[in-house]
């Protein structure tokens, strides 16, 4: 039963679905602990990065993640096609289950939602446990934090 279980669990995460999601959720989760992190921030901090950068870095950040997103799912469909038309299925599994193709895609895709859930966060004035300059700069801490689990690019 648990082999047939780890077989299953296995199974679901070479789809490439559950690693979008996977990164997708631990960048919301990311974005909104800051909400959390915010009161513990030395009060002199925002006024040496300015409440408006953040916004501007996490606009700039949400637009560029869609743009890479798109560009990258289009040539993996494209791959996809040309595979699936030209050779064996088995050849065509092993395209749609490529690690470092998913692992581009779920990084590009949960960037662009941690970004935007960093600019709801900002727009809907969740952070105001202080001030709300004082809980602005927190967003962007993360990334420099959670960039240090990523694989190098190559």
């Amino acid at each position: 039963m648990t082999s047939k279980l780890t077989w299953w669990l296995l199974q679901i995460a070479r789809r490439i679905w559950f690693r979008a999601a996977l990164f997708s959720v631990l960048a919301v989760a990311t974005a909104l602990l800051a909400i959390f992190v915010s009161p513990w921030i030395p009060a002199d901090l925002p006024a040496k990065i300015g409440a408006d950068a953040v916004d501007n870095i996490l606009g700039i950040i949400a637009s560029s993640m869609l743009t890479v997103t798109t560009f990258s799912l289009s040539t993996m469909v494209s791959a996809y096609s040309a595979a699936s038309s030209n050779v064996t299925p088995r050849a065509t599994r092993l395209v749609m289950e490529d690690s470092t193709t998913q692992n581009a895609l779920a990084t590009f895709v949960g960037s662009f939602l941690f970004s935007l859930a960093g600019i709801i966060t900002l727009t809907t004035r969740a952070m105001v446990s202080r001030v709300v300059r004082s809980g602005r700069w927190t967003v962007p801490v993360f990334p420099i934090n959670c960039d240090d689990g990523l694989p190098p690019a190559s």
